[in-house]
């Protein structure tokens, strides 16, 4: 009797997953970092009772305690004053990314210059590769007008310093429309993405399932998806016209969609 190659049926098996649509765990979770200890476990949100998600991210640099160790944390310099921390809290934090600058694009607090961002880029967040670290790119809006022009120009700047993974933001009510812009980012430079926030923006809890799912289920079959993090796991962050997407209720129980984000 010949020896089966074993070798050759896993890699079988692993190409008829993947010609399968069998999708790969990439859901992440979004804690403030004024979320309530209790609300993570008795809400249900440990790895155990949301098995869809692999990942947290709390806009800092440092881990949010009650935060199930299960998850990959992500680190994030949230604007240019957080950079410092990274410092302070990298060496014990356990992160393998951080994520750098949360909408810069955008008017306000967080906006930044390509340009001092470039500096912070090269100067302070460059050398953590030495450490083995990878590193997302400023996440833009989804504002097209804002966040793509900002974006071609801080990839412009950094050719020979290039992020691993493009960091992105959708917050709409149309999937396909979500689809074609990621799809669109990806085309123009050919580095796997996270989606560090999206949610939509729908008052109407039919629809938002109805996007959600149609960006999950897409996000999870396409192989360059690094991630997709759901705004949010919070009592209060889900307000304005995000209200009906928030996966976690008032008094900290997981809402009839944050059971859908979870197990589906």
């Amino acid at each position: 009797m010949q020896t089966p190659n074993f070798a050759l049926f896993i890699a079988l098996a692993a190409l008829v997953a993947v010609s399968s649509g069998v999708s790969a765990q990439k859901r992440g979770l979004l804690f403030p970092w004024d979320s309530v200890p209790a609300d993570l476990s008795s809400g249900g949100f440990t790895q155990a009772k949301c098995p869809k998600a692999v990942s947290y991210i709390d806009w800092e640099s440092w881990t949010f305690s009650p935060a199930d160790p299960a998850f990959e944390f992500i680190a994030m310099a949230r604007t240019q004053n957080d950079v410092a921390a990274l410092a302070t809290y990298m060496p014990t934090n356990k992160a393998k990314k951080i994520a750098f600058l949360n909408e810069p694009d955008l008017p306000g607090s967080t906006a930044l210059p390509v340009s001092t961002a470039v500096q912070i880029w090269n100067q302070k967040i460059i050398p953590y590769r030495k450490s083995g670290i990878q590193l997302l790119s400023p996440a833009i809006t989804s504002d097209e007008s804002k966040g793509l022009p900002w974006l071609a120009q801080f990839m412009a700047a950094v050719p020979s310093a290039k992020p691993d993974y493009i960091a992105l933001h959708y917050y709409g009510t149309d999937a396909t429309a979500f689809q074609t812009y990621v799809t669109e980012v990806y085309n123009l430079y050919k580095l796997p993405i996270y989606i560090t926030e999206v949610a939509s923006t729908s008052s109407d809890i039919t629809s938002v399932k109805a996007f959600m799912t149609g960006v999950t289920s897409w996000c999870d079959k396409q192989s360059w998806i690094a991630g997709v993090f759901w705004f949010a796991a919070s009592r209060t962050a889900n307000t304005g016209n995000v209200v009906q997407s928030a996966l976690m209720s008032s008094t900290g129980a997981r809402t009839p969609l944050g059971d859908l984000y979870c197990t589906s």
